[in-house]
């Protein structure tokens, strides 16, 4: 409730936060932050803001959040963040550079495809056999790779290329956890 008043207010905000880096909790750190936006985002909600004196956007999970103080300092304006564009471009909540994405998805998906917006730049083709392709335009993340990974060998990466041997790799990896036996231990 606090992080939608300083929203707002136009606040700044005393959070600790507990950040992940290479898959380990860091101890919790205070910083200054100035929220902008909640945002919801794979079954988790986030807030995104700035960390002056950084104008760079960061992404805070909510649940992430040991605790939130209300500062009555109002936040810095900078007119060049602009969340819309950021929101839209993006496969969730993470940026990079957009990309166009060119996916083809199998027959018997087909209709679990098309029935979800899943970016608002899709567009989608009906094939002759009754595969679909798929384009959009936005940042190649993690949280994409996520996604398409999630599709199985229903789907296929036609482009960009770099996305295409990512996923790749990582199923190869995949591949290499189910060669070797399983622990015995467990």
């Amino acid at each position: 409730l606090l992080l939608l008043e300083a929203i707002v207010r136009k606040y700044c905000c005393r959070v600790s936060y507990t950040s992940i880096k290479d898959g380990q909790k860091n101890p919790a750190r205070l910083h200054v932050f100035e929220p902008r936006r909640i945002v919801e985002s794979g079954g988790s909600v986030y807030c995104l803001g700035t960390i002056p004196p950084h104008k760079r956007l960061c992404i805070l999970a909510l649940d992430r959040m040991d605790s939130v103080k209300l500062e009555v300092a109002p936040r810095r304006e900078l007119p060049e963040l602009d969340l819309d564009a950021w929101l839209e471009e993006s496969f969730g909540v993470m940026w990079a550079p957009p990309q166009e994405v060119k996916l083809r998805f199998a027959r018997h998906q087909a209709i679990y495809v098309q029935e979800r917006m899943w970016h608002p730049s899709q567009q989608i083709q009906v094939r002759p056999d009754g595969s679909l392709d798929v384009t959009l335009v936005a940042s190649p993340t993690i949280e994409m790779i996520r996604w398409i990974l999630s599709w199985g060998d229903a789907v296929t990466i036609l482009q960009p290329e770099a996305l295409r041997t990512e996923v790749t790799e990582s199923l190869r990896r995949a591949l290499g956890n189910y060669r070797k036996s399983p622990p015995r231990e467990l």
